[in-house]
Formats: structure tokens, C-alpha cells, sequence
């Protein structure tokens, strides 16, 4: 039921195709919102340089470094991870 629905005018909506009209004008000014940000003041300057990544396998050594490294008696959160106990 659309009748209770109201414009940003005020005025109602009353049909389903307006209403779809309505929430894509909505979005289409919300997600392309304007910025006085200025792109020459970035919050993080860039790296001065690339640094290596290692794109090889994962060994058993980093493996058991990251688990070292994980705090005792923490819940294993929302993603289900594993914990170090």
C-alpha cells in the first residue's frame, strides 16, 4: 500500500510505479552526492615506495607465527575463525 507514502515534497505517492520512480531518485542523489573534499589533500599519503609481497605458498612456520601471535581466551567472532587454545 503506497498511500502512506509521501515525496520529499510532502505530497503522496499512489502508485507502485511512482514509488519506484521516488526510490531511484533517492538513491541516484544520495549515492551521488556532491563533495568539497579536493582530491590534492589525501588523508594517506602514498607509499614512497612498493614494498615485496611474497606470492609463494604459506609455510608451516608462518602458520604457526600467526597463531603465536593470537591473544588467549578470545571468542572466535562472528567469521568463525580459529583461536590459538
Amino acid at each position: 500500500n503506497t498511500s502512506k507514502i509521501k515525496r520529499k515534497d510532502g505530497t503522496k505517492i499512489n502508485s507502485t510505479n511512482e514509488l519506484m520512480h521516488e526510490w531511484k531518485a533517492y538513491f541516484e542523489e544520495l549515492l551521488n552526492a556532491k563533495t568539497n573534499i579536493n582530491p590534492n589533500n589525501q588523508a594517506i599519503p602514498p607509499a614512497p615506495e612498493d614494498l615485496p609481497i611474497n606470492q609463494g605458498p604459506i609455510t608451516i612456520n608462518e602458520v604457526e607465527q600467526a597463531i603465536n601471535q593470537l591473544k588467549d581466551g578470545k571468542s572466535p567472532g562472528i567469521d568463525h575463525s580459529i583461536t590459538p587454545e
